[in-house]
C-alpha cells in the first residue's frame, strides 16, 4: 500500500472518530471516602455542582471507637471556604443538601475513627435528609 493511501485512511478514521464522539455533558457523580485503620480523617474526590446543589451523607456506624464522633465539612476547592459543616455522633448518620453552590467541592471527615464514611453526590438521591440511626 502506498504511503499516501495509508495516510488518507488514517486521516479519514481520525475524522470519523472526532465527528462521531459526542460532546461532554454534566453527569451524575458520587464520590466517597472511609477513614482507614490508624487514621482519623479522609477526603472524598473533588466534584463540580452542575445544579447549584450538593448532597452529603456522613455515616458514623461501623467504627472501631464506639462512642466517638466524627466531624465533617464541605469545602469549596477554589475559595477554600467551608460552606457546610457538622459533627455526627457514633451510631448515627446525617444527610444534608447544600444549595447556592457554583464551584467544585470536596467532603472532608476529620477527628474520627476508622470506619466512618462520607459520601457526596451532585444529583438528588431522594433522601429525606436529617438524622437517622445506623
Amino acid at each position: 500500500m502506498k504511503k499516501s493511501t495509508t495516510a488518507s485512511i488514517v486521516a479519514a478514521a481520525a475524522l470519523i472518530t472526532f465527528t462521531v464522539l459526542p460532546g461532554q455533558t454534566a453527569q451524575a457523580a458520587t464520590t466517597t471516602c472511609t477513614i482507614k485503620v490508624f487514621a482519623q480523617e479522609c477526603n472524598t474526590g473533588i466534584m463540580p455542582t452542575p445544579g447549584n446543589v450538593m448532597w452529603t451523607e456522613v455515616r458514623n456506624c461501623y467504627v472501631s471507637g464506639v462512642g466517638s464522633s466524627v466531624r465533617w465539612k464541605l469545602v469549596d476547592i477554589v475559595s477554600r471556604r467551608t460552606v457546610a459543616s457538622g459533627t455526627v455522633p457514633w451510631g448515627k448518620q446525617f444527610q444534608k443538601s447544600t444549595t447556592g453552590l457554583y464551584s467544585e467541592y470536596r467532603l472532608e471527615l476529620y477527628d474520627g475513627n476508622p470506619g466512618a464514611r462520607g459520601r457526596m453526590l451532585n444529583t438528588n438521591p431522594s433522601w429525606g435528609g436529617g438524622w437517622s440511626n445506623c
